[in-house]
């Protein structure tokens, strides 16, 4: 369809709806951005600037491993879609795991700010899971160098 945008047509629903539950997708080591498309929009007016991500938050003390920290961090990335518990993750240290819907026509976010009572305290770390290519320089998935 030019500029990149590639037309599917998923026979059943539930096909399209499993395809967007575990995005994000990749090709070539570039990130594949789905947009549903809408009767009344025509396929050069879709905006592509959205996806979710499984976003680990690391380097956090222990005090901050609680839903808060989850909440605020993960609504500061995004669209915070979901948070996993300590013990589904298997109290795998001293990291939490967000699903964040991210808007991707900005830099992506490397590093976060920790606060605790107005002061701070920190910075935990944010890697991005199943993200391959992106420019490190200035945090934009459009280009990977």
């Amino acid at each position: 369809m030019g500029d990149s945008i590639i037309f599917f047509k998923f026979e059943d629903e539930y096909d399209f709806d499993r395809v967007i539950e575990h995005k994000p997708w990749t090709y070539d080591k570039h990130l594949v951005v789905f947009e549903r498309e809408v009767d009344i929009v025509p396929v050069f007016a879709l905006e592509f600037k959205y996806t979710t991500f499984w976003i680990q938050i690391h380097d956090l003390l222990i005090h901050c491993l609680n839903p808060e920290t989850w909440d605020s961090i993960g609504n500061s990335l995004g669209t915070l879609l979901h948070m996993t518990d300590l013990e589904e993750e298997g109290g795998k240290g001293n990291y939490l795991k967000v699903r964040v819907r991210v808007d991707i026509s900005k830099p992506l976010s490397r590093v976060r700010k920790i606060w605790s009572e107005g002061k701070f305290i920190g910075w935990a770390a944010l890697r991005y899971e199943r993200l391959l290519n992106f420019c490190y320089g200035c945090g934009l998935v459009s280009h990977d160098d």
